[in-house]
């Protein structure tokens, strides 16, 4: 099973022939960091969504808005301070969050420039930017304010000879994945250093 695993990665990437590279704007913070021993769950009602001002097609990026709110839920939940509020419960902390996708805008000539890569099984190289720009603002019951913006960036090459470096690792779409549950951290990290993740 793992010999087959493992041939069906090596084919994957020699189609695609992609690696992608973070660029760590962001500290990396270990979920271990996060965790509350509290007994008294913070009750918590969140919501991202997408913003676009740029009437141009979004590309470079996988993620998708339900994908925030996937993962935003599971590091909350994980850290043990909170609970979802659910439907018809008052929540103690009200949670915006908002994802700017104009940097992820394509033009005509940026989305012509990527065609050779794609028909020639990336022998001819093609690259591009994934930015990541989020930001929010948490409102408390007991009336304490705060707001925050965060940003990362992802650099995806499609070239043949990089082929080795999606088996080992460096997939674009999971490290996506893990950049953005390293800002959700962040954004919760801040939320308990600045005392807004409290009863």
């Amino acid at each position: 099973m793992l010999f087959k695993t493992i041939i069906l990665a090596a084919l994957i990437s020699v189609a695609t022939g992609c690696a992608g590279f973070r660029s760590n704007q962001q500290p990396f913070v270990a979920p271990e960091l996060l965790q509350s021993s509290n007994t008294t769950k913070v009750v918590v009602s969140f919501n991202w969504k997408a913003v676009q001002n740029i009437d141009r097609p979004v590309a470079g990026t996988y993620a998708k808005v339900k994908d925030y709110n996937e993962i935003f839920e599971k590091e909350l939940v994980n850290s043990g301070c909170c609970i979802i509020a659910s439907k018809g419960q008052q929540p103690d902390l009200v949670i915006n969050g908002i994802v700017d996708l104009d940097k992820n805008t394509q033009t005509f000539l940026e989305g012509l420039v990527r065609i050779p890569a794609q028909y020639t099984f990336a022998i001819i190289p093609a690259w591009y930017n994934t930015y990541y720009d989020l930001s929010m603002t948490a409102s408390h019951i007991n009336g304490k304010n705060v707001s925050y913006k965060l940003n990362d960036h992802l650099l995806t090459v499609q070239w043949l000879p990089l082929s080795v470096l999606f088996v080992i690792g460096m997939d674009p779409i999971k490290l996506e994945s893990k950049i953005i549950e390293n800002i959700h951290r962040n954004f919760i990290y801040r939320l308990k250093r600045n005392g807004v993740l409290v009863k």
